[in-house]
């Protein structure tokens, strides 16, 4: 048997960079420093 795994999380990040090129790698910054030691 397999087992589902429901434990899926949706984040938006809305900012001024976006379009911007250096956009992403703001994202990835924000997850990594606040949003997941937040919720770890």
């Amino acid at each position: 048997m397999y087992e589902l795994d429901l434990n899926v999380y949706n984040i938006v990040i809305i900012a001024s960079a976006y379009g911007a090129p250096y956009a992403h790698l703001q994202a990835d910054q924000i997850m990594e420093r606040y949003i997941l030691p937040a919720i770890l």
